[in-house]
């Protein structure tokens, strides 16, 4: 412990840069479980930059296609649960409006 603290009072970094930590988090993507929400949701959807082949959707229509196809299969308890998982998609825009967040998709 004293060893740590002297490093730190010496000006040391004890932290990670951007670089290390994004390499740190892209090796640790190989071991990443995707949960049953998000394959569901990748199965049907696809993120996307492009506003012109894409559409602005809510959760809630969003869970009522994923229940379409999947039915009672989809585990989801609530919206509240759906808009989190949407939230830590990789590459999935969204925008907040009046009426909620709204994700940037395209149907496969």
């Amino acid at each position: 412990m004293r060893r740590r603290c002297s490093r730190w009072s010496r000006g040391e970094k004890s932290y990670f840069n951007a670089q290390k930590t994004a390499n740190i988090l892209q090796y640790n993507r190989q071991f990443e479980q995707i949960s049953p929400i998000k394959q569901c949701f990748l199965e049907v959807f696809e993120p996307t930059n492009d506003p012109e082949k894409s559409e602005y959707m809510m959760a809630a229509a969003i869970f009522y296609i994923l229940k379409q196809k999947f039915g009672s299969s989809l585990q989801v308890s609530n919206l509240q649960r759906l808009g989190r998982e949407l939230q830590n998609i990789e590459g999935l825009e969204s925008k907040k409006t009046r009426f909620g967040t709204e994700y940037l998709v395209v149907r496969k």
